[in-house]
């Protein structure tokens, strides 16, 4: 006999990653934001850019992750951008 995979109707489905926000900052009309999200393989930071997908960066640990958003805030911070809270 051929062993079968499973089932259709028994194959888990993984709910989607619960997504944190990180910070937000403006300049002028403008507003940038990280988030931070679990995966299989780590952490995934997400930049967006007036509410459009900017960029995203994988890390094997949230420390990292959290360490590389904020030295990104940092220098938008020091280009004129301002902290702001939603």
């Amino acid at each position: 006999m051929t062993p079968r995979g499973p089932e259709p109707h028994t194959r888990s489905i993984l709910p989607p990653p619960a997504i944190e926000p990180l910070w937000t900052v403006r300049k002028g009309q403008r507003l940038f934001h990280a988030q931070i999200f679990q995966n299989h393989q780590g952490y995934e930071v997400r930049f967006v850019s007036d509410g459009q997908w900017f960029a995203t960066q994988s890390f094997a640990s949230r420390e990292h992750a959290v360490w590389h958003a904020d030295l990104f805030q940092r220098d938008l911070l020091t280009e004129g951008w301002v902290k702001t809270t939603r």
